[in-house]
């Protein structure tokens, strides 16, 4: 009975019956748990012939034989790579890891952005502080100056100003105090952020497309054309006008039904569209040439060299053409072109022009056909189409309303409505950043002295020679007048104190958050580049399959295979930070 159903199946040309790969690979493991290693295997490779464009059935091949053979890594690794290659060249499994890819990579690019702009907010509070009590009067209590600067900074919190307002003013506090390799960092976040709803957009339309024609059209041209999704072709084709996508797929699966004048007045509508579509003329040719129309056929055979002379099917469904019009001389022209194109594609569509089955009296197909049957070649094989191009699927579909979508997350995310709210504001960051650089020595005076962390500033010690050490400091180790052994010592110990809690608090945490100790230790074009890859491994092993889901979810095995090489490289960049924090320390 699964032989007549894969005959069937391969007459009308169907490439992919996902749900039913779905119910072998499941049986295929029940088998294999009744220790039935030759049923599970048959199962198993008829799931694949079921279903050869669905990258799920790769891996639980591999599963399986991993269950059953360990060590025989051969043909792990070769249904692996089977199964990436497939992902790549499987329009929704493609599309659904770019979708997912987009998302879990700005949400990792959100979270580095957060913690680096809050790192340096705190690591640089304390100069913000002291300076911003320069701007009072004497008289006023550097804890009100203190309890003021601190409601400025929160004040967008306070006002629910959004987030991408907030961590720009954090990136304002840093900005006065760090120096130009943390500036230039600084500068590509916001550019970045500017970038962000450029990337939003995309990723959404991609994962609207799920919700309309692309899957629609998927099914009808690679699968089995389930009724619903055939009435939503035809219901959009009513409603929305003609469209080439849509015109097409209809056609080919009239086309492989048998419904040749159907497909005939598809294609012809859609030729109206894309009059110099290789697809297009090849595929209606063929229509021609299976109606019986081989003038007609030849006609847009000719048409299809002119357009694209470098493909190979109009010049082998060109010559097949020609020699049922006994033309031979243009048949071997043709056949000749075709060969020094493609050999290889040549002899493969030769072997599937030859491709027979069994037409008996009654109406079912058998393996051995009683006397008075005879077998014919199949319809869907005597010259060959070519596929719809993957071009024509990413189209938005209007229904699935990915602009309101796009404004929703747009706003949850950053707080602004549209792009141009939000480059306005990027762009009065960058503007009031530069004016803060201007007026960094007039303004903000003080820097961080080197030995003990303290403000340094030239308007509380005006004998200091520069801003690279503190009062005491300056007293204590440079210039050693009236400062007795007493108060040395004592400094001393309180700035080893001082290095070593900096050291400790950097180093332990690097254990929870890998590069953020390379930024408190002013390593900070590392630590950021640990920090944002880090933050990626980590979302796309949290959340890199869950925005857009798997439709078929073969088990849960699939998930460790796919898990395996993300953690292997979450757990190299957890490694590489920690180590290089020691390494500091050495």
């Amino acid at each position: 009975d699964f032989r007549r159903f894969l005959a069937i199946r391969r007459e009308l040309a169907i490439r992919n019956m996902y749900p039913h790969a779905w119910v072998l690979i499941h049986n295929a493991f029940d088998a294999s748990k009744r220790e039935d290693a030759e049923q599970a295997s048959r199962l198993m490779d008829a799931a694949i012939d079921l279903a050869p464009d669905l990258p799920s059935v790769y891996l639980a091949r591999a599963q399986l034989n991993f269950s059953r053979s360990p060590f025989g890594l051969g043909k792990l690794w070769n249904d692996i790579y089977k199964a990436a290659q497939t992902s790549l060249q499987n329009p929704i499994s493609k599309n659904r890891l770019l979708v997912n890819l987009i998302f879990s990579t700005l949400l990792s690019l959100a979270v580095a952005f957060v913690l680096f702009a809050m790192v340096l907010l705190l690591k640089n509070l304390r100069l913000f502080m002291h300076d911003f009590h320069h701007l009072f009067p004497r008289g006023v209590a550097n804890f009100q100056t203190g309890i003021l600067a601190i409601v400025i900074l929160l004040l967008p919190i306070l006002l629910r100003a959004g987030p991408v307002i907030v961590v720009l003013s954090w990136l304002t506090v840093g900005w006065i105090y760090q120096g130009w390799r943390s500036r230039s960092v600084i500068i590509l976040f916001v550019v970045l952020i500017a970038a962000f709803p450029l990337a939003l957009r995309f990723a959404t339309d991609r994962m609207m497309m799920t919700q309309g024609v692309f899957s629609d059209a998927l099914d009808v041209i690679d699968g089995p054309g389930h009724r619903s999704c055939l009435n939503n072709l035809r219901t959009r084709m009513v409603e929305g006008g003609d469209d080439k996508l849509i015109l097409a797929s209809l056609a080919s699966y009239n086309k492989r039904q048998g419904k040749m004048e159907k497909a005939k007045a598809l294609y012809n509508r859609a030729l109206l569209l894309a009059p110099n579509s290789v697809v297009l003329l090849n595929n209606l040719g063929n229509v021609l040439f299976l109606g019986g129309d081989l003038k007609g056929a030849i006609e847009l055979y000719i048409r299809a060299t002119k357009v694209r002379p470098d493909v190979v099917e109009p010049y082998f469904n060109l010559s097949r053409a020609y020699f049922r019009s006994a033309n031979l001389d243009k048949g071997k022209e043709s056949i000749n072109q075709a060969v020094r194109l493609d050999h290889d594609r040549v002899r493969a569509l030769r072997e599937l022009s030859d491709t027979k089955v069994t037409v008996p009296v009654a109406d079912s197909i058998v393996d051995n056909p009683p006397k008075g049957e005879k077998k014919a070649t199949m319809a869907n094989y005597a010259v060959a189409d070519l596929a719809i191009p993957h071009e024509w699927l990413y189209q938005v579909d209007e229904d699935t309303d990915s602009g309101a979508v796009f404004s929703r997350l747009l706003s949850a995310s950053t707080g602004f409505s549209s792009m141009v709210s939000l480059w306005i504001a990027c762009g009065s960051a960058l503007v009031l950043l530069f004016i803060l650089l201007a007026l960094r020595r007039r303004v903000f005076s003080s820097n961080a002295c080197v030995r003990c962390g303290r403000p340094a500033c030239r308007i509380c010690s005006p004998e200091l020679r520069d801003d690279s050490v503190c009062g005491q400091c300056f007293h204590v180790f440079v210039k050693k007048s009236q400062v007795d052994a007493r108060s040395r010592i004592s400094k001393e110990i309180q700035v080893r104190k001082y290095n070593r809690r900096k050291a400790t608090i950097s180093t332990g945490i690097n254990f929870l958050l890998p590069g953020i100790g390379q930024i408190l230790k002013g390593r900070v074009l590392r630590g950021v580049l640990i920090l944002l890859l880090f933050s990626v491994v980590l979302m796309q092993v949290l959340a890199g399959g869950y925005f857009v889901r798997d439709t078929i979810s073969l088990g849960s095995w699939r998930n460790w295979l796919v898990l395996g090489p993300q953690l292997f490289m979450f757990a190299l960049f957890y490694a590489w930070s920690v180590f290089d924090s020691f390494k500091d320390e050495g």
